[in-house]
């Protein structure tokens, strides 16, 4: 599987986390939206349901894409630090 598949599917697995888990870390990013939209006067328990909902899914798909590229980001580095240790191993 290539390293973008698993770093998606790493994202889905922490938003699950952040649903079903008593943790905050795994939704930081969708909560630092909330934060962001909120400081700008944006009121969540004002609006109409359609637009709660398409923002619901666009937080989820913040969440989503932030911690799939911080799983692609380590599993570029984890990769690296594996491709070294191979050449110092070899000579």
């Amino acid at each position: 599987m290539s390293k973008g598949f698993l770093s998606a599917l790493a994202g889905l697995a922490i938003t699950i986390l952040a649903w079903t888990a008593p943790l905050e870390w795994p939704s930081w990013p969708a909560t630092a939206g909330m934060w962001i939209l909120s400081e700008t006067g944006f009121d969540f328990a004002d609006q109409e349901p359609v637009r709660k909902s398409i923002l619901i899914v666009l937080l989820i798909a913040l969440n989503v894409g932030s911690w799939g590229v911080i799983a692609r980001i380590a599993f570029s580095a984890f990769d690296r630090v594996r491709r070294r240790r191979s050449v110092y191993r070899s000579t």
